[in-house]
């Protein structure tokens, strides 16, 4: 299963876009993005969270 994920999706005015297979991987990108572009730092569980939300399970996106 892909993942796909925005910034515009939680109000960033920001044109990143994920769309990988999902994974810790896809949890990676996504929270070295946030620290570097919006020096945000959330905890890889927040990340896992925010897929959870878009459908996707935990153990899913830890086994991926």
């Amino acid at each position: 299963m892909t993942a796909k994920i925005s910034c515009h999706d939680y109000g960033f005015d920001c044109s990143f876009v994920l769309n990988e297979p999902i994974g810790m991987g896809v949890v990676r990108k996504i929270k070295e993005h946030f620290e570097k572009e919006h020096e945000i730092d959330y905890s890889e569980e927040a990340i896992i969270q925010m897929l959870v939300n878009k459908g996707h399970s935990k153990e899913e996106i830890r086994k991926g």
